[in-house]
């Protein structure tokens, strides 16, 4: 299958190195009611159904993260390139909360980069540093922002 492309770094890590993207599938596109399903959306729901996972909602909380950690690898792909990524914390009402910071490649204009603050979803619950990590490398990559 050529459509699949191997994947390093952490998400790479996160399926024991057998990890793909599914970003460019040959899939016909799926129209309901006038709305196109996402191929690689379709193929992630279908996966789910063939290992009959359960609903999100319906395990150990541990165990949907490292679902959803896959599932994001699955569907984001290869990590772009960016300048520099640095892990730092910042207070929170219960207690430290883990940030990361993206910075594009290249020297920063005067004043510094722009900033794009990046609150992720998943019910605030699901999502951790790594479940968004392409999708904020490749804000920074293309915006020309440094990204939290």
């Amino acid at each position: 299958m050529r459509a699949l492309k191997r994947i390093r770094g952490p998400a790479h890590q996160l399926i024991g190195g057998a990890g793909v993207a599914l970003d460019r599938l040959p899939l016909p596109p799926h129209v309901k009611d006038g709305r196109r399903l996402d191929s690689a959306l379709r193929v992630s729901l279908a996966m789910d159904r063939a290992l009959r996972l359960p609903p999100l909602g319906g395990g150990p909380i541990h165990e949907a993260r490292r679902r959803a950690r896959l599932q994001m690898a699955l569907l984001d792909g290869p990590p772009g390139r960016v300048g520099s990524v640095v892990d730092a914390t910042v207070s929170g009402a219960g207690g430290p909360i883990p940030i990361r910071r993206y910075s594009p490649t290249g020297k920063a204009p005067e004043g510094g980069w722009p900033v794009l603050i990046w609150y992720h979803g998943g019910g605030f619950v699901f999502g951790d540093l790594w479940t968004h990590d392409a999708a904020c490398r490749r804000l920074c990559a293309e915006a020309g922002v440094a990204v939290v």
